[in-house]
């Protein structure tokens, strides 16, 4: 989710048909999943009936309690998507104080969304909003590839001789060397789900984060990410009493695959999760 400062005099009206355009342009935001003989699948759907968008007046809200409601606003309306009905995306303005500028609060599934997606629609939903108000018809750059279309690409990828060539280097990886985190509670290792997760945020101070970025990476020759790597594997490895780590690392997914094919303005979930076995020395 997004929220973002916008000016007060925002047209209502013409935002939610903003929206309209987005969701009419850009095919993930009408994905909706089903499950058929037990598989998941993901469908286009029609345009849907109304715009999934609303005003709500917080104006009576003491500017001292506004970031709590924010926060239990949002919280409660992405629980309100629902990707087996189709309803990936939801916009709502929230209006404030009259002294203050309005809060606009974009919410999308990740099923629906990557990093460089948001990037897309925020440019695409100002540059329509703007036509609209200045009467002009809308006109997007044109689209890419179509979601849809890179599925049935990479579905062929994965099942062609291309994709079984780094197959012997995951197949020599030694997986079962490498040690679960070891838990406090072993009977109550079965509510570790999700829904349990919680969140523990560290801050670097900027003459840490210069170091990080910058002096570490000089001495080194390596990147940031080998560096985060490192730091994160030598805490497992004191964590789990083993050298050998495995883990998972998160890609963009918009890889250079197939000739002729551009993903610059096409919307989805394109992230990839892949494993990784990190050996540090004895």
């Amino acid at each position: 989710s997004v929220l973002s400062e916008v000016p007060r005099h925002l047209k209502a009206d013409l935002l939610a048909q903003s929206l309209r355009k987005l969701i009419e342009h850009h095919d993930a935001l009408r994905l909706r999943l089903t499950v058929e003989e037990g598989q998941w699948q993901q469908v286009n759907e029609g345009m849907p009936e109304e715009v999934p968008f609303e005003v709500i007046d917080l104006s009576s809200i003491p500017q001292s309690q506004q970031g709590e409601t924010l926060l239990a606003m949002a919280t409660t309306q992405q629980a309100s998507l629902n990707p087996s009905t189709g309803l990936l995306i939801k916009a709502v303005l929230l209006e404030l104080a009259p002294y203050q500028p309005s809060r606009l609060l974009i919410i999308i599934h990740h099923l629906g969304v990557d990093g460089v997606s948001w990037r897309i629609l925020l440019e695409d939903l100002l540059m329509t909003y703007q036509q609209l108000e200045r009467g002009e018809n809308v006109e997007l750059p044109p689209k890419t590839i179509a979601f849809q279309d890179w599925a049935l690409l990479l579905r062929d990828y994965g099942q062609g001789e291309k994709a079984k060539e780094p197959l012997d280097y995951w197949l020599t990886q030694p997986w079962l060397e490498a040690r679960n985190l070891p838990v406090d509670d072993e009977a109550g290792k079965q509510y570790n789900t999700v829904a349990t997760a919680n969140d523990v945020t560290v801050t670097l101070d900027e003459e840490q984060t210069r170091a990080l970025l910058q002096k570490v990476p000089a001495a080194y020759n390596t990147q940031i990410n080998e560096v985060l790597l490192t730091a994160l594997a030598e805490t497992l490895t004191q964590w789990t009493e083993n050298l050998t780590i495995s883990l998972d690392l998160e890609g963009h997914g918009r890889e250079d695959l197939f000739s002729e094919v551009d993903l610059s303005r096409t919307v989805g979930w394109f992230t990839s999760l892949f494993p990784v076995i990190l050996r540090l020395p004895p």
